[in-house]
């Protein structure tokens, strides 16, 4: 449902956008936020961990995208991915996953490129060009910190154990 909630929060403001319209009110916007992540809290218990952390900031992601007025919004919200694509590597291991979130990386990067540059802004295809020689040229910064710093099964400090010594046997 968090899915459905951020592609439903981004075709509403679409929306709004296409037709002129500015975001919704505030009031809306905040009772909208408190009932997501009540939601949300009922649904995991907590906000503590990788899933309900990285659920949380995809649902304040998607809520984000209805109070976009200003260009540091979106801003806010390109960066916002950069997280989310960050956790959701931490979450999975596979090849595809990596590959799919290289291209998400490679089109953020492309739009922060068209975004901070002066005006008049440059086209796509310039964009996405230039973010692909960026992405190029951290591939060896990249496979330096994979092949050098360790990767760990468990935590990397060992932990003692708490638990009373009645419940231990």
């Amino acid at each position: 449902w968090v899915l459905a909630t951020v592609a439903l929060s981004g075709a509403l403001r679409l929306l709004l956008a296409n037709r002129g319209r500015p975001a919704p009110p505030r009031g809306v916007r905040l009772v909208l936020a408190g009932l997501a992540i009540a939601m949300l809290f009922l649904q995991l218990r907590t906000f503590n961990g990788l899933s309900a952390g990285t659920a949380l900031l995809a649902l304040v992601a998607g809520l984000k995208l209805l109070e976009t007025d200003s260009q540091r919004d979106i801003y806010v919200i390109t960066l916002i991915i950069y997280f989310v694509s960050l956790s959701a590597l931490l979450q999975g291991d596979s090849f595809w996953l990596l590959a799919y979130l290289i291209g998400v990386c490679w089109l953020t990067t492309a739009t922060l490129l068209r975004l901070t540059t002066t005006l008049p802004a440059p086209d796509w295809r310039r964009c996405i060009g230039y973010a692909g020689r960026i992405l190029i040229q951290a591939l060896p910064i990249a496979a330096g910190f994979w092949l050098f710093f360790p990767r760990f099964a468990g935590p990397p400090l060992p932990m003692p154990d708490c638990t009373p010594p009645a419940e231990r046997a």
